[in-house]
């Protein structure tokens, strides 16, 4: 049982230094979309520790010191992120200017139905269209619509 959580420990405390390293490669920057995840993994083997392993030797002190100080890190982290702690919110009294209403789409490169799309932008009369996965042909079709913007990526 030390061996499973000497193993579970190195691997959450790599996942809890890699974010900060200065870069912005995926394999650094991907265990920050797990911070809460992380977190009850960590408080979870950190407290199970106290129970499950038998030799509570100088190692084990040290693991744990690690552990709990990452404990801390990702708790002051997230903190301001939970829903008691206090935001500084202001009321801003609403605007009266018109609004601008958006078409965000993702088009199927390899779709040919051309005339949904033509459809659904006749329905909502939006005044910016945004495709994603669009082609040359779809590119095309803002000949069609004088009043707003497209644009293709």
């Amino acid at each position: 049982m030390d061996f499973i959580y000497y193993i579970i420990s190195g691997i959450l405390v790599i996942a809890s230094i890699l974010p900060l390293i200065p870069s912005q490669h995926r394999i650094f920057r991907v265990f920050d979309f797990g911070k809460i995840q992380i977190l009850v993994l960590l408080l979870l083997v950190f407290s199970l520790a106290f129970f499950l392993v038998e030799n509570k030797t100088l190692p084990w002190s040290i693991v744990q010191f690690v552990l709990a100080g990452f404990i801390i890190y990702d708790v002051f982290l997230l903190i301001p992120y939970f829903p008691f702690f206090p935001r500084d919110t202001q009321k801003i009294p609403p605007k009266h200017s018109p609004g601008v209403s958006i078409l965000s789409i993702n088009v199927y490169q390899f779709n040919q139905e051309y005339q949904r799309l033509i459809d659904l932008i006749k329905a909502l009369q939006p005044d910016l269209v945004l495709t994603m996965e669009s082609t040359v042909r779809i590119g095309k079709m803002h000949f069609l619509f004088s009043k707003m913007i497209i644009l293709f990526m």
